[in-house]
């Protein structure tokens, strides 16, 4: 195993003078730069709803499992020991989800000297984690093959001793730059299926929260902030169900164009999303109940995200690492915001995260081709939509979180693989990712597809099968929004 890493590094070598000239690589390397931060690939699994669809007996180890072993079969090329971390977002997992990931890579067939993590940041957290393992790549925080070699006497696990002793000695001692692939696999998962929500109350001072109005505000039920926006700026009920009615039929669209099919990783017989309804129609969503304001209320099942189970991963790689182990090229990852809002209107996250995010790039709304902003409810992408003036026909033109799901921990890392994976079919260059989070937080991401040009673009004819086109024809957002 490790004799297969030695060999590997050793050769990381790439001569620029080879490669051809005027091809899709010559045209990557000429506009990236060595340190760049790239997707290497990304894949999910399709998203069924919790409770009654096909996961619905799947945790979350087998979810996320199945992404990461996919991820490695991808690239059979590179030793499992190249990697320097595994970062996982999740919510809902007992302990921060740390045993779960953990076991989920050793599932896989990841070797323990891979390192794995998790991180929270509620609906955020599958982006979190990308941001997370960019930041370190971009730090050059993994020294790929320096691994601790334990004294005789150690009473250490015996198999690991016997492991380390077999070591080559380059591995254990050598400190050289040749060792440092900057390599890491970032996922999100969910089974909203096996985890509650009634698990996770906080255990605090609950007399102490009660004294401050923004803490004890953590505690709104979303579906209240979700009225909160309604109320405050005017959202009525008929623009939310017609919202998620435009939300189905995109999704449905894309689905039926077999637009999913290179994201999606199938499992077992599943091959599709199980949350997308072709029947919705517009009496159907007027005739459910609202929820959480029975009398008042604008917020039904039918115009928020639905609870899911599914996981996506994505592989990350500095470009000069990408460039020496001859990875694949899915975008790069350019920058990342979070920013702060009031609980009460957790939902407004997006409209706060976005111009920060475009400021710290020095770009504007018109600069962007699509965006794929998280639909926890419609009530707070309609406001997003609104406040930053999109054209809606850029706004989750395959459909959103109310038609595909949101299983939380998985849906940042979903939406960038959906958007780095339209990006290239449309020839586009720049998607934004954003998400509203649990608490009052809005999180963004800038990504780039490297291999746009404009000129492609200029001369690229629409075709009747594209979701994006037909949904600027016949669009009832436009008029509403």
């Amino acid at each position: 195993m490790h004799t297969r890493l030695s060999e590997f590094v050793e050769n990381l070598v790439i001569d620029r003078k080879k490669l051809p000239i005027g091809d899709e690589n010559d045209r990557i390397l000429r506009i990236l730069e060595p340190d760049a931060v790239v997707l290497c690939l990304g894949i999910r699994t399709p998203i069924c709803k919790a409770n009654k669809g096909s996961f619905k007996s799947m945790c979350s180890d087998e979810l996320l499992s199945s992404v990461l072993s996919e991820v490695v079969k991808r690239i059979p090329h590179v030793p499992l020991e190249a990697l320097g971390e595994v970062m996982v977002g999740t919510c809902l997992q007992p302990g921060g989800g740390q045993a779960m990931a953990r076991m989920a890579a050793f599932e896989a067939g990841f070797p323990y000297s891979v390192p794995v993590a998790t991180i929270n940041r509620q609906c955020a957290s599958g982006l979190q984690a990308i941001a997370s393992v960019a930041d370190a790549i971009r730090s050059q925080s993994f020294r790929t093959g320096n691994y601790v070699q334990f004294d005789s006497n150690s009473t250490a696990n015996v198999a690991s001793l016997s492991i380390m002793q077999k070591m080559p000695s380059q591995l254990v001692h050598d400190t050289g730059s040749h060792l440092q692939c900057q390599l890491a696999i970032a996922a999100g998962v969910e089974s909203m299926s096996t985890c509650s929500f009634d698990e996770g109350t906080p255990i605090v001072n609950w007399t102490a929260v009660k004294k401050s109005r923004l803490a004890a505000a953590c505690m709104i039920p979303m579906g209240i902030t979700s009225e909160n926006i309604a109320k405050l700026y005017g959202i009525t009920r008929q623009e939310m169900d017609a919202y998620a009615l435009e939300s189905h039929r995109r999704a449905d669209a894309a689905q039926k164009a077999g637009h999913f099919e290179d994201e999606i990783l199938p499992i077992s017989d599943v091959k599709i999303d199980g949350g997308i309804r072709s029947d919705c129609t517009a009496k159907s969503l007027a005739a459910l109940p609202t929820v959480f304001l029975p009398k008042f209320g604008t917020t039904t099942a039918g115009n928020s995200s639905q609870t899911s189970d599914g996981a996506a991963a994505v592989l990350l790689a500095s470009e000069i690492t990408r460039q020496q182990m001859n990875l694949p090229l899915l975008c790069v990852w350019r920058h990342y915001v979070v920013v702060g809002t009031p609980p009460e209107i957790m939902g407004v996250g997006p409209a706060y995260a976005i111009p920060a995010l475009l400021h710290k790039a020095c770009l504007t709304v018109a600069d962007i081709d699509v965006f794929e902003i998280n639909e926890a409810f419609a009530s707070q992408a309609i406001f997003c939509v609104r406040m930053l003036g999109l054209d809606p026909a850029k706004v989750n033109p395959y459909g959103g979180a109310i038609a595909l799901g949101h299983p939380l921990g998985c849906s940042g890392t979903r939406l960038v693989v959906t958007c780095a994976h339209y990006l290239r079919r449309r020839n586009l260059r720049y998607g934004v990712v954003s998400l509203c989070v649990g608490t009052g937080m809005g999180a963004a991401a800038l990504i780039e597809n490297p291999a746009y040009t404009a000129r492609e673009k200029k001369n690229k004819q629409e075709t009747p099968s594209d979701v994006h086109q037909t949904s600027v024809d016949h669009n009832p957002r436009q008029s509403k929004l």
